[in-house]
């Protein structure tokens, strides 16, 4: 179809060029969405996952063992579809929160789980509370580690330059 347009467009006068590049602009997102439309509806393999969310095929297969993930299985290869990658991603994000797995797993439900929530939106203001509670020292403490680097960087590159 493209090459049809392309051939037309090519015959045209410039006062018609203007209609035939909107039309291949239409063409090009509606070829785009049905193309984004085959991407969220396929299936990835376990390596294709790995490398989508930068993580390890091991930590994957841990996720399935802890119940966050329950791929397609046909022998020992894994199949993951938009709901898998939707629950990988809450799950890192819940990482990034300072959350335990057993804490995302709770938060985002378990092998059962036909849904997949927004991780923010299934928490309490009492668990906010506590998470704040936890990583606010951990805060502390990388700023204190960061402080003392930085000090022994700077001692050791005047002991350098003297």
């Amino acid at each position: 179809m493209a090459t049809q347009l392309i051939t037309s467009c090519t015959t045209l006068t410039a006062g018609l060029a203007e209609s035939c590049v909107l039309r291949l602009w239409a063409w090009e997102g509606e070829l785009l969405r049905n193309v984004q439309g085959e991407i969220e509806n396929a299936e990835l393999t376990i390596s294709q996952m790995s490398r989508l969310y930068s993580v390890t095929l091991r930590t994957l297969r841990f996720y399935e063992d802890r119940g966050l993930l329950t791929p397609r299985r046909e022998g020992n290869a894994r199949f993951y579809r938009a709901a898998d990658r939707a629950r990988v991603e809450m799950i890192l994000r819940g990482k990034k929160l300072g959350f335990t797995l057993t804490e995302i797993r709770d938060l985002i439900g378990g092998k059962g789980a036909t849904e997949t929530p927004d991780l923010e939106e299934q928490l309490q203001p009492q668990q906010i509370t506590c998470q704040i509670g936890h990583l606010e020292p951990q805060r502390d403490e990388i700023e204190t580690a960061i402080q003392r680097l930085r000090a022994t960087q700077d001692r050791l590159l005047q002991g350098a330059a003297a």
